[in-house]
């Protein structure tokens, strides 16, 4: 049969790095592989040494990606939560993660204090986020060019990798488009 001469198998000589997998377009050839970044959502925290107020407030979530110069772009819609007074930080992590706005809230308990961790739900230098928060809500600003009062715990990053010493960048670490197959 056909299919059977055109069938292809793919191998890594270090799988720890990453896997592979190919299908019959894929052409007969060796590559060297060099993975030199992987590819990582945002990430940001509330203050680590006190426990954060919240109030009555709105707080704006948009995505996209920030310039070297610090500048947003966003690439896409916002979202907005609002909270009355009396709302609790629990209150305002499940807002946050009914509002489909591209990421998810958690309280992490560091051993003095609750803090609340926001975080792209996608990797990608593009899945940056930005916060503004007014009110009651203002504590948890964000903003990568340095205003806020959330922290950076893990920036926007791309995968970057090197193809026989091609560098190729994607906003993901499950890359199917650099080789045919």
């Amino acid at each position: 049969k056909k299919d059977a001469f055109a069938s292809t198998t793919a191998s890594a000589g270090e799988t720890k790095a990453f896997t592979l997998s190919s299908n019959s377009s894929a052409q007969p050839g060796s590559y060297n592989v060099e993975v030199t970044a992987l590819a990582r959502a945002q990430r940001v925290a509330s203050n680590a040494a006190a426990a954060p107020t919240v109030g009555a407030g709105s707080l704006t979530i948009s995505l996209g990606s920030y310039g070297a110069d610090g500048s947003f772009a966003a690439s896409g819609s916002e979202k907005s939560i609002s909270l009355e007074a009396g709302a609790t930080l629990k209150d305002l992590r499940d807002a946050i993660n009914k509002a489909d706005a591209g990421v998810s809230a958690q309280i992490v308990n560091n051993g003095k204090v609750d803090q609340l961790v926001i975080s792209s739900k996608e990797t990608g230098e593009a899945q940056a986020l930005k916060l503004s928060g007014t009110g009651g809500l203002a504590d948890f600003s964000y903003d990568g060019g340095g205003a806020g009062a959330m922290s950076t715990v893990q920036k926007a990053q791309d995968a970057a990798l090197k193809i026989d010493g091609l560098e190729v960048t994607r906003s993901s670490n499950t890359i199917t488009d650099v080789l045919e197959g």
